[in-house]
């Protein structure tokens, strides 16, 4: 059961189904780590919402810190959730005070990085620690139009796949419903793919291109704005002001809403189904006989199985439904392209200490930056509960 809801995300996330693939680019699933927080992190409305951000300039300073604390965790590679060592800002930090080498600079790829540079980012406001009014690198308008529209299009893909991966193919009955109601089902698919294109998705994308090619042989200068951006954008901690922090924000902002739920997708989970995919890291959670974790967890992480108990053997006829969406996370202080950049150095440890970028490196510091989170809703579990399971559940 744990497997098929893992794999169900990750196939509306990243692989879908060859049976519902549609246009448009998927995430390469070496690429992309699904990391579960089983049973799940509870989030107060309270704690998130009205946040302050530069286009909420009356917000709450009190929920941007909340989210952005929420998120700035690195995930060990594994499944099943484990802290990897430091936030992302401390370890980031560490990154941008690193020693540069900077190759010679070719005139010719300095002028591609700087027309790139001006179509994605525009020069905006921000607010210093001491809350004074700083010109910073914001993402430009025609990028974030962009960014809006890739997260539609992801979202109107997710919930086709959903409704494919909802049917039995090996039932006469479900065969014909998707073979009538598919191309019905695809349609937000594809007005979304066309709404992605109208907002200058290829133009976009080139510049990003260009960005990653060239940052190679701008890496001082992209060290250098990297740091400077980063100590225009530090904040001090509103209970603790020994504490320093970086506003993260969310995409959509209003992803915590209960009416924001209407536009989520529902998934439904029978173990009467098993759901699978051949690119889904959950293969790993079988080694070492940590295949039998059921859904009830006591104290500890996944690298303890003694922490979770086992699914009654008597239970029978296990279903789970939940709403789910993407919410995509925005750092404006961190610049992820300086990871893949050559000529620089730190004296924390020696190569890969960060990351290799690979999926099998459990002592890397930096293994994993999280991009996006699955945020859940109206869960229910149903079953024809064996004693044991009864007990856990009531």
């Amino acid at each position: 059961m744990m497997q098929s809801i893992y794999d169900t995300l990750f196939s509306g996330f990243v692989q879908p189904p060859d049976a519902a693939a549609v246009q448009g680019p998927n995430p390469d699933p070496a690429r992309v780590y699904l990391v579960m927080e089983w049973p799940g992190k509870q989030i107060s409305e309270a704690d998130v919402a009205g946040a302050w951000s530069p286009t909420n300039p009356t917000g709450k300073m009190s929920a941007t810190e909340n989210f952005s604390d929420l998120v700035d965790k690195i995930p060990s590679t594994f499944p099943m959730w484990a802290p990897a060592g430091p936030p992302v800002s401390d370890t980031y930090r560490s990154i941008t005070n690193a020693q540069v080498t900077p190759p010679p600079e070719n005139a010719a790829q300095k002028a591609a990085y700087e027309k790139a540079d001006r179509l994605i980012w525009t020069e905006g406001k921000d607010f210093d620690d001491d809350g004074n009014s700083v010109t910073v690198k914001k993402p430009h308008p025609m990028y974030v139009a962009y960014k809006k529209a890739a997260l539609a299009y992801a979202n109107a893909l997710t919930a086709f796949i959903n409704n494919y991966l909802a049917l039995d193919m090996t039932k006469p009955e479900d065969q014909r419903r998707w073979a009538l109601q598919g191309p019905g089902m695809r349609t937000p698919v594809d007005a979304a793919w066309d709404d992605w294109n109208a907002a200058h998705k290829t133009k976009i994308e080139d510049a990003l291109a260009t960005l990653s090619q060239s940052s190679n042989n701008q890496v001082g200068v992209v060290f250098t704005e990297a740091r400077r951006r980063l100590d225009l954008l530090k904040k001090t901690g509103l209970t603790d002001p020994g504490k320093t922090w970086y506003a993260s924000y969310a995409l959509p902002a209003n992803w915590f809403a209960p009416s924001a739920v209407d536009s989520w997708t529902r998934a439904t989970i029978s173990s009467k189904k098993e759901t699978k995919n051949e690119h889904s890291d959950y293969s790993k959670v079988e080694v070492g006989g940590k295949a039998s974790w059921g859904l009830w967890s006591g104290g500890g992480g996944f690298a303890s199985e003694q922490a979770h108990e086992h699914m009654d053997e008597t239970t029978d006829n296990l279903e789970v439904s939940f709403s789910y969406a993407k919410v995509d996370i925005d750092r404006p202080w961190l610049n992820a392209l300086l990871m893949g950049l050559n000529g620089w150095h730190t004296t924390a440890g020696g190569k890969n200490f960060y990351s290799d970028g690979t999926k099998n490196q459990p002592k890397a510091a930096f293994p994993l930056l999280p991009m996006s989170f699955v945020a859940v809703r109206n869960l229910s579990i149903s079953a024809d509960w064996g004693r044991k399971d009864l007990d856990s559940v009531t």
